[in-house]
């Protein structure tokens, strides 16, 4: 599961912006 999480994260910091890259790592440091 943590694989397929990081994969989905590497795959969206390529889409998005600083702010959103900062709001999604939170996300991913409370899971």
């Amino acid at each position: 599961m943590r694989a397929k999480k990081m994969a989905f994260l590497a795959d969206r910091l390529n889409l998005v912006d600083t702010l959103d890259k900062r709001f999604i790592y939170l996300l991913f440091r409370l899971d």
